[in-house]
């Protein structure tokens, strides 16, 4: 893995990393139409530019390219996960959001755990491993920008009923801390599958040449293990950490109201 590392110590610059920019630049103006804007605000964006880049432009995007399914599991974890949970932190108060399709929190939750368990699938990965290793230079790009804009619009509807800002329509508190929770299950549930699997399930999603072809079936096996273990605690640290936070403004407000009760 050193020397694989050293040898793609480079950055590269998909065609596909365009197109992200655009709706990164969208989300920007969106951030800035309100003139509420904080320092918070533009933290948040900057982190979740930064992780996108760190996904798709630093070597770990060739690492995750049939090479490393650790390195393809930190990507997803980083754009389905984490990504789009700034982008809505890094919106301030009064941002109106009005597609429709993002009120549903049970069809956002059900499409979130449909959607990362599928595309874990031992027949899903080899379906896109055999497209991406055997395609043109020009599929294989439309295929990451498929993958990109699903794990990113998938995240963010997800996320829209927890950390969407007023006035929004968000769900209550303890109802967003239960919707995370539940989701922290599915996510353990299939980072359990992929840890404890007693065969090599995603032997096809590694690439037939280069560093990849070198591997070892324990190497492999290894791989997939600690993938699975990457799914199931990041994956879940996250989604606690969201709802410790908003448990924590649940309490304070709840503090707050006691003391005007007290001064009534």
């Amino acid at each position: 893995m050193k020397e694989f590392l050293l040898h793609y110590k480079g950055w590269q610059w998909p065609a596909y990393f365009n197109l992200i920019l655009l709706f990164l630049i969208f989300w920007f103006v969106i951030m800035f139409k309100n003139k509420k804007t904080t320092s918070k605000n533009i933290w948040n964006f900057a982190f979740a530019v930064i992780l996108i880049a760190y996904s798709l432009v630093s070597p770990l995007a060739t690492l995750a390219d049939g090479h490393s399914f650790i390195a393809h599991m930190t990507q997803h974890v980083i754009l389905l996960m984490v990504v789009p949970a700034l982008l809505w932190m890094s919106l301030p108060k009064g941002t109106k959001i009005t597609w429709r399709i993002f009120r549903y929190p049970m069809i956002s939750w059900v499409v979130f755990i449909a959607y990362m368990w599928f595309v874990h699938l031992p027949f899903f990965i080899t379906e896109m491993a055999n497209h991406i290793h055997n395609a043109s230079e020009f599929t294989v790009n439309l295929l990451h920008v498929f993958g990109v804009i699903s794990s990113l619009a998938v995240g963010l509807w997800f996320y829209y009923p927890v950390l969407a800002p007023k006035p929004n329509p968000t769900m209550p508190i303890l109802k967003s801390v239960g919707y995370l929770v539940s989701a922290c299950v599915g996510c353990t549930l299939l980072g359990i599958y992929i840890t404890f699997a007693e065969t090599l399930i995603y032997d096809p999603f590694y690439a037939e040449s280069g560093f990849a072809s070198r591997l070892s079936n324990l190497d492999k096996f290894q791989e997939q293990q600690i993938s699975g273990l990457i799914m199931w605690l990041p994956g879940c640290l996250i989604y606690l950490t969201i709802s410790m936070n908003l448990i924590l403004k649940w309490l304070k407000k709840k503090e707050v109201i006691n003391e005007k009760m007290r001064v009534l």
